[in-house]
């Protein structure tokens, strides 16, 4: 089964106040409730579009895959990429980079100009 998981980008983007940023990019206050908790079941094409732009992401970064145990056999199927414990690895980038020795982290940013660079 396929759900709506918005905590991991959510925590990636560091957002600290998930409703309050909904609300201020023109969600309802309640549907920005609803993602806040994860408790949204349907969306919209186009919501799921205004979302994706607002975050930065696709939908498979607010998808994940719960998949039946005969779903599970077959390994090679794609929907592994957004399996539900997939998706829970990200860090926060702040805290991350809290443990990078001062020295590293120009390398660090170096790297992240040219991946934004290699997106325009």
């Amino acid at each position: 089964m396929l759900k709506y998981n918005f905590k991991p980008i959510i925590f990636a983007r560091g957002i600290e106040k998930p409703y309050t940023y909904f609300v201020n990019a023109g969600f309802s206050t309640q549907l920005a409730s609803k993602l806040n908790n994860n408790k949204v079941k349907i969306l919209r094409p186009k919501t799921i579009e205004k979302l994706c732009i607002l975050l930065n992401c696709t939908p498979n970064d607010i998808m994940e895959w719960h998949p039946t145990q005969h779903q599970l056999e077959n390994k090679n199927h794609a929907l592994h990429a957004i399996k539900a414990n997939n998706l829970n690895k990200v860090e926060h980038l702040t805290d991350l980079l809290r443990k990078v020795p001062l020295n590293k982290i120009e390398d660090i940013q170096a790297y992240i100009k040219t991946q934004h660079k290699e997106e325009k």
